[in-house]
């Protein structure tokens, strides 16, 4: 866990079949710095489930609008409201962390002018991840509240459910979203420099799941569960 960097990165091991989680933070100090609050990464057992779009090139027609901003993130964003361009602390706290894996909780909410509260809380082993979120919007108001989740898939996945359960499955790993009020899960075809480098696809694209709140709400709880399937007997 790094304080200045605010952020916490983990590993079960230096092997191609180990598990990893990383989070981001924010430090008042931040200056080479994205709208990745809250940013959640999980690798399972060597198989990327969460990732971010990432990209190295500065000069990217789409870096400004989509690799810098909150939409290239794990992170929850405000549908139709416009993400501040200034740098927020974000701080994060170690309850565990050990060889078995970790948890913490990270307030992204000083960049959220519209919201009172966003806590996000992590924990993990090497075999699963469970992030839940409570989101509280201020003044008694209500919003659309978005969740982003940029998977480790290339291929499109498989959605199932309705109401305020749902998941997501590919060959490598399944997501359950359990939310407090009904939510709608879409997915779209996005880019990304993660999975594979841009030298060897320019034109890589991974499956990016939206979590969407139905109606306006005041306060949005949802838990997303990271597991990989059971091998088969």
């Amino acid at each position: 866990a790094y304080e200045r960097a605010t952020r916490v990165n983990w590993r079960s091991g230096w092997a191609d079949d180990a598990s990893g989680v990383w989070v981001r933070g924010g430090h008042e100090k931040d200056f080479h710095d994205h709208q990745d609050r809250g940013h959640v990464n999980v690798i399972l057992h060597g198989r990327p489930v969460l990732i971010e779009a990432d990209n190295a090139n500065y000069a990217a027609e789409n870096f400004a609008s989509y690799y810098h901003a909150r939409i290239g993130h794990n992170v929850i964003d405000l549908q139709g409201r416009p993400a501040p361009t200034s740098t927020a602390p974000a701080p994060i706290t170690v309850a565990r962390l050990d060889a078995t894996g970790g948890e913490l909780t990270v307030n992204p909410t000083p960049g959220y002018r519209r919201l009172e509260r966003w806590e996000r809380k992590v924990s993990w082993t090497a075999d699963r991840a469970e992030i839940t979120d409570v989101v509280a919007v201020a003044n008694e108001g209500t919003e659309t509240i978005v969740a982003y989740w940029h998977t480790g898939s290339s291929a499109p996945v498989e959605l199932t459910g309705e109401g305020t359960e749902w998941t997501a499955r590919w060959a490598d790993a399944v997501l359950t979203f359990r939310a407090n009020t009904p939510i709608i899960v879409t997915q779209t075809k996005s880019p990304d420099r993660t999975l594979i480098p841009s030298n060897q696809a320019p034109d890589h694209l991974h499956a990016f799941l939206t979590v969407t709140t139905i109606e306006e709400v005041a306060r949005f709880e949802l838990t997303t569960t990271a597991t990989v399937p059971a091998p088969a007997p």
